[in-house]
């Protein structure tokens, strides 16, 4: 046979055959990331029948992850700094907490008790009435007769703190002023990383017992938690949030868990 021909020959087999273990290795790769992703759901929905059989009362949440940053908000003076763009108000600056307090000169009347934000939202983007009032939401969550709070947005994120709210004090159906707590020159430190599910995240507080039998889950949201203050900087990352009621006591607590690790914020 022509030593030519034998080497070709040879050399087809040889690549046939790293194509057979190129397949053969991908195939085994997605058989184990469709088994360990099986395996994870598994035990979740294990975890979901067990907080069920403790009479934990929560809605369907959410296998879905999400993205995230480490982010940096400078701790500096903005508010004090432009607080001479108001009107119409009287104000008092803490230094301590770096959070601005605002009454008006005349209360203004709610439109609707139901719907406070029908009158508040247009107030709230005036930069006349409220600093920086753009970068804030309507939380309805948070709100009650007495008080309405608008949460800061950081990066399609809410802020999980008082130094990213405004609130607004209610008296009789009016609004009486707000006290504003401001996150300025927000720098991401670190790209974009995954965070773990609702699901996921609601089922680890459930395993360090966290969550107790005779629980209801109220509410719950994703955004940024303070993580620490450092170089006149104060950092943040994603966390859930967990608002929870003992049906027994009727008592409420707060549960907190990092987005990025699953540990629990004490």
């Amino acid at each position: 046979m022509d030593f030519r021909k034998v080497i070709r020959i040879f050399f087809i087999a040889f690549i046939i055959l790293d194509l057979f273990l190129i397949t053969s290795f991908f195939k085994e790769a997605g058989q184990f990331s469709q088994a360990t992703t099986t395996t994870e759901g598994n035990s979740l929905n294990s975890l979901v029948k067990s907080m069920r059989n403790d009479q934990i009362q929560m809605k369907n949440l959410s296998h879905k992850t999400g993205t995230g940053y480490y982010i940096a908000a400078a701790n500096d003076e903005y508010l004090r700094e432009n607080v001479n763009q108001l009107e119409y108000s009287n104000w008092s600056y803490n230094d301590n907490t770096r959070r601005l307090e605002v009454s008006f000169a005349t209360a203004i009347k709610l439109k609707s008790k139901e719907q406070p934000q029908k009158t508040l939202d247009t107030l709230v983007k005036d930069k006349t009435f409220v600093i920086a009032g753009k970068n804030y939401h309507y939380d309805a969550k948070l709100s009650s007769a007495k008080k309405i709070v608008y949460t800061q947005m950081v990066y399609g994120m809410p802020v999980h703190s008082r130094n990213g709210q405004l609130i607004f004090t209610i008296k009789n159906g009016y609004v009486q002023g707000y006290s504003q707590g401001y996150l300025s020159k927000v720098q991401i430190l670190r790209q974009k990383k995954t965070t773990i599910s609702e699901l996921r995240a609601f089922a680890w507080l459930y395993q360090y017992n966290k969550v107790t039998s005779n629980t209801k889950l109220v509410w719950d949201e994703l955004g940024y938690i303070k993580l620490l203050s450092v170089n006149g900087n104060t950092i943040y990352q994603p966390g859930w949030e967990f608002y929870l009621k003992n049906t027994t006591s009727g008592s409420y607590t707060s549960r907190t868990i990092n987005a990025f690790t699953g540990a629990v914020i004490e």
